[in-house]
């Protein structure tokens, strides 16, 4: 019997048809054999051409969740073995077709047999709908996700990740463009501290885009170190992602092949989050070049893409964005421009452990390198008009080289390590005309009392930020697949160390014409202040889980996955020395389907996002005590005592 599939979110581009392979089934819905002396499971068939019924070699077919993949023979068939009983989603893809993604129900024993037909140029069919699929599943994760395609990506009219990150439910939209700092909150919890209550901390948004993780190309992407704040005193403003998530901007949407939001509990692999997590995966191997640009009455901007074969084993890829934003043309002459490009190389080392015919050899070894380059730049010049005096720009730019290396030690035990550099350089300017009264004032950067003077009327202020960012991170994760207790595991461990710290010149102004002029008797004002003096920040975390599939009876399957983290944050930003804090994190994501069509899903568990750098060392406060306050109108006779205190910068309360 035949009978067809198809996936909802190509629904209108491919189409899928099952049949059984058995000549006589025992069960008129029994879709495959068992064989009675030696019960074998798994899933095989064709891949052909939807218009011409050519098969078509090459296609790349796995199992999404699992480390379990093909690639078709010269006469388009697959298969594939061990796959896990109960829900599955079937991958297909093809360069220059559109990719399958099929639901199936993999029995508990037997072959089922699936062929699939891939549509060409489905991007032309009109009345598509595209839309982030709310039931998928991560790589890997069983907690729950929204995973966007590359078929979404590309009719998405987005300049960078945030604009992709719409397509999630509960998202809030806005149009194209870079004209402010961009970040994704996931989950926000209406609460925060008191000062956000009076406007001077973090807002609820900020708080969980800085809780909400994201993972660029398999390597976290933190902003644990921006330091870019005027801090709770400041009176002027700049453009700045300090104090919440990173700023999406520097994330062209048109070199993104998968993003995979998981607003669920994660697995133990993703760590320092609060919030969810966010897994981007860039454009990489062999794939057509394109040519892109994007024009509307603000923004403006082109992108290439392009991705080749080099020898036998290996490919690379670049990508190019640059992109700009006038938000007011006409108006004034505020401007954001991105630069961004990437460099990529797979090379495949050896052959080995073939999981069956027509499968394409595992690798011994793929070393996956990466080079990303990127600046955003912000310029709000001085409006002669509307506010002489006054202006603001930003530049920020980074350089990060990242290597993750996977070693097959056997068909089901995987070995990867990722390590990444990453350097970031951030420059903040502004300057605002100031006016006041005659105020005392003193200079002190030591504590003790001291004869100051006094400052008032009009001044120029100029204040610069000057940020340099660095991280080093490392991880290493075992992942093997193994039988116990007449049960599928797939176990896996790892350990992550994380370094990060700041060498900018820091917070600087002159000292005689400060930014803020808020003054009671009591709070003095912000002295200059050096971002290499700080310590570094140093992390380290072990991990372990295992992830058990089975079924119940003969139709109800089950898919349980718990594991164990420590995240653990060190003394004076070094590994060696002793341990500052620590949080042990469980975590525990069940999964029950009674039938095909339904799934029953729970998560419980503890995350830890780490303070930032800025919270572990906040910046000296100076209380300056006004002592003799007397302005005569003799400036000869003008007398003004401070007596400065500085409150101690530790701050023991995190940790």
């Amino acid at each position: 019997m035949r009978r067809k599939f198809s996936s909802s979110r190509t629904e209108r581009l491919s189409t899928c048809e099952a049949r059984s392979r058995a000549a006589a089934p025992t069960r008129s819905d029994s879709w495959f054999r068992a064989d009675e002396a030696q019960v074998e499971t798994g899933l095989e068939g064709a891949v052909t051409d939807r218009d011409t019924t050519r098969p078509i070699a090459g296609a790349a077919v796995s199992i999404e969740g699992f480390n379990v993949g093909v690639v078709t023979d010269s006469v388009g068939r697959y298969r594939l073995r061990g796959i896990p009983p109960g829900p599955q989603v079937l991958s297909v893809e093809m360069i220059g077709y559109a990719a399958a993604r099929v639901r199936l129900a993999m029995p508990t024993a037997g072959i089922m047999e699936l062929d699939v037909a891939l549509a060409t140029s489905p991007l032309r069919f009109e009345g598509i709908t595209v839309t982030a699929d709310p039931v998928s599943r991560a790589r890997g994760e069983l907690g729950t996700a929204s995973v966007i395609e590359q078929d979404a990506i590309d009719v998405q009219t987005a300049t960078s990740l945030s604009g992709l990150l719409e397509l999630v439910p509960g998202a809030v939209l806005s149009p194209p463009g870079l004209d402010d700092v961009e970040q994704i909150s996931l989950r926000t919890v209406p609460t925060s501290s008191v000062l956000s209550l009076v406007g001077s901390g973090p807002s609820p948004a900020e708080l969980a885009s800085f809780g909400t993780l994201i993972v660029l190309d398999g390597v976290p992407v933190s902003n644990n170190a921006n330091l870019q704040s005027l801090g709770p005193r400041g009176e002027l403003r700049i453009p700045t992602s300090a104090g919440g998530g990173i700023d999406l901007r520097r994330i062209p949407a048109t070199t993104l092949e998968r993003v995979e939001v998981i607003r669920g509990v994660p697995s133990v692999r993703f760590g320092d989050l609060s919030h969810g997590v966010i897994v981007v995966d860039t454009r990489a191997g062999a794939f057509e070049p394109r040519l892109e640009s994007i024009f509307d009455p603000f923004t403006a901007g082109g992108s290439f893409v392009g991705g080749w074969s080099v020898a036998a084993d290996g490919a690379m890829s670049g990508t190019l964005d640059v992109t700009g934003t006038r938000p007011s043309p006409g108006f004034n002459d505020n401007e954001s421009v991105r630069f961004s490009s990437q460099f990529s190389h797979r090379a495949d080392v050896g052959e080995a452990f073939a999981t069956g015919a027509g499968s394409e050899p595992i690798p011994k070894l793929r070393l996956d390198t990466r080079v990303d380059l990127f600046q955003v730049v912000h310029d709000n010049p001085e409006d002669s008009v509307v506010s002489p005096g006054a202006s603001s720009w930003s530049r920020d730019r980074g350089l990060r080289i990242s290597e993750r290396a996977r070693l097959s030690l056997s068909p089901g035990f995987l070995l990867e390590f990722t390590g990444a550099l990453d350097f970031s350089q951030q420059r903040s300017f502004v300057e605002a005309p100031r006016a006041r009264g005659a105020m005392p004032f003193t200079d002190r950067v030591t504590e003790g009392r001291a004869i100051g003077r006094f400052i008032g009327g009009t001044y120029q202020s100029r204040v610069a930020i000057d940020g340099d960012v660095r991280q080093v991170f490392t991880r290493i994760e075992a992942d093997r697949g193994t039988a116990w207790l007449a049960l599928d595991h797939r176990v896996r461990a790892g350990t992550v160390l994380r370094r990060e710290w700041n060498a900018g010149p820091g917070y600087q102004f002159d000292i005689e014409f400060p930014p803020q002029m808020s003054f009671n008797g009591v709070q003095g004002f912000d002295r200059p202040r050096r971002f290499d003096d700080l310590d570094a920040v140093a992390a380290s975390a072990v991990y372990v889980d295992d992830r058990v599939v089975g079924a119940l009876g003969g139709r109800w399957s089950y898919d349980v996955q718990a594991g164990l983290r420590l995240d653990l944050l060190h003394e004076a930003g070094h590994w060696a020395s002793g341990v500052r804090d620590g949080v042990l994190q469980p975590r525990l994501n069940a999964q029950l389907s009674p039938r095909p069509w339904l799934r029953l899903r729970a998560g419980v568990g503890r995350t830890s996002k780490q303070p930032a750098l800025g919270q572990l060392s906040p910046a000296r406060q100076f209380y300056d005590v006004v002592n003799v306050n007397w302005f005569a109108p003799d400036p000869a006779e003008r007398l003004a005592v401070l007596t400065t205190f500085i409150q101690n910068p530790d701050n023991p309360v995190l940790g």
